[in-house]
């Protein structure tokens, strides 16, 4: 089974229970290993956000990396990091996607509200650092 089928029903499972079982931890632990060490660090220590422009619909989700933030598209299975790319061909995911989908269904992503006008600002800081 893909990484992807796999954390597709592991958000399903964590939605229905509304927390994450052991069978289902140890599912994830034997399918990503150490991507799942960070992300339940990057979860852990509450690096998962989203800001939500107002007024306006508009919502941007990125991770806090070591390093830089990441701009993320949960949707399109998109991250801004290195490794989005190298991983795809063999449509493995990085442990910033991961960590998202799993902080979303856990109810775990920090919503951060920020004025419109500083949506060109945001985006620019995630996209060049």
């Amino acid at each position: 089974m893909k990484e992807r089928e796999i954390l597709y029903e592991t958000e399903e499972a964590i939605r229905s229970r509304g927390y994450l079982t052991l069978k289902i931890l140890n599912r994830v632990i034997d399918t990503y290993g150490e991507r799942f060490e960070r992300a339940w660090e990057a979860l852990r220590k509450g690096m998962v956000k989203k800001y939500r422009f107002v007024p306006g619909p508009g919502e941007v989700s990125f991770i806090v990396g070591n390093t830089k933030e990441y701009l993320l598209i949960p949707e399109a299975w998109y991250c801004s990091c290195r490794g989005t790319y190298s991983r795809r061909r063999n449509e493995s995911l990085c442990y910033h996607l991961l960590a998202y989908k799993l902080a979303e269904a856990l109810g775990l992503v920090e919503l951060v509200e920020m004025n419109v006008q500083h949506y060109d600002t945001l985006i620019n800081e995630l996209k060049y650092g």
